[in-house]
């Protein structure tokens, strides 16, 4: 057998190999894309970010994404104080990044950059009380009318939470409704309070309550009806960021008292420093940049941004700095 033959017969062997590797992983129940997957990488992700970062999972076939979903304050003190093993952090609001809580999250997560916005409003269904009746002019008065049960996220875990009571807070002005805050925060008991703005789904479709504060891309998603605000109460536009940030909320953390103001809500992204799988998370981040990860943020009704690096730049990655241009 001469040279080539050799080569010829041990690549057809080589092939014949992984093909049947491949096809053991399936007869094991075991997709074929995972079966090939080369790399494992860890996300944590804000809960309303989970449609999107799926999608984008099932278009990288060379990685085996292991996700995680919750409020995004509830995941920084899981990476940070509790130090679980994480790869990228995505969080729903970027000031989280911006004002670390500590030394130790600066040191873990010393870079961040934006990648997507979305707006608060207001989910229903065509069972919610008053629901043919409400708009954008009368929806304080409606979700103050006896019977009318309203629900929200925890501010202390989730920032769909602070989000909320800041728009109130906006809307006091917008309306002329001094105190209208309190007034509807005291009303909504704590049953109708959840951890993240995603367990709220479940009250509306069991019709326990009337109302759900919720980002656009979550009620859209559910084909839930939604109310759309004005934008100087919705935190969607960033020409309005001296506006947002006359409405402030504080919350407490290790027995401190932080104070979080409103600003354009924006989506934020970071590798870890001491990230397990670093080349799996650069794949990561990259494909959320690009092609691949625009569509997923588009189709779950979310709007993808150019990246904006915060924090201490020169430890950003090199490729993400160019995107940054």
């Amino acid at each position: 057998m001469n040279e080539n033959a050799r080569i010829g017969w041990f690549m057809h062997g080589l092939s014949k190999f992984f093909r049947a590797a491949i096809l053991s992983a399936a007869g094991l129940g075991i997709p074929a894309a995972l079966a090939q997957a080369t790399q494992v990488v860890i996300v944590d992700r804000a809960a309303t970010l989970t449609l999107p970062f799926d999608t984008l999972a099932r278009n990288l076939p060379t990685l085996e994404c292991r996700q995680r979903s919750a409020g995004s304050r509830f995941l920084l003190h899981s990476d940070v104080d509790l130090n679980q093993p994480v790869d990228v952090l995505a969080l729903a609001d970027v000031t989280l990044f911006e004002k670390p809580g500590s030394p130790a999250q600066t040191a873990r997560f010393p870079w961040w950059s934006t990648f997507a916005g979305n707006e608060i409003g207001i989910a229903y269904t065509a069972r919610s009380k008053a629901a043919d009746q409400i708009s954008a002019a009368n929806w304080p008065q409606i979700l103050q009318q006896s019977g009318v049960q309203t629900a929200y996220s925890d501010p202390e875990t989730d920032p769909e939470g602070y989000n909320t009571v800041i728009a109130w807070t906006l809307a006091e002005s917008y309306y002329h409704l001094p105190g209208f805050a309190a007034r509807l925060r005291a009303a909504i008991p704590q049953k109708n309070i959840r951890s993240d703005s995603t367990q709220l789904l479940a009250l509306l479709s069991a019709g326990e309550v009337d109302y759900a504060w919720e980002y656009r891309s979550v009620a859209e998603q559910h084909q839930l009806k939604f109310l759309r605000l004005p934008k100087q109460i919705n935190l969607s536009d960033p020409s309005l960021a001296q506006c947002y940030k006359n409405a402030c909320i504080d919350l407490h953390h290790a027995g401190t008292v932080q104070q979080q103001c409103g600003r354009p809500i924006l989506y934020a992204v970071a590798i870890a420093a001491d990230a397990p799988h670093p080349e799996a998370a650069a794949q990561f981040v990259q494909a959320l940049y690009g092609d691949a990860g625009r569509n997923a943020l588009q189709s779950a009704f979310q709007q993808p941004l150019a990246a904006k690096v915060g924090g201490d730049i020169a430890t950003a990655p090199d490729w993400l700095k160019m995107l940054a241009k």
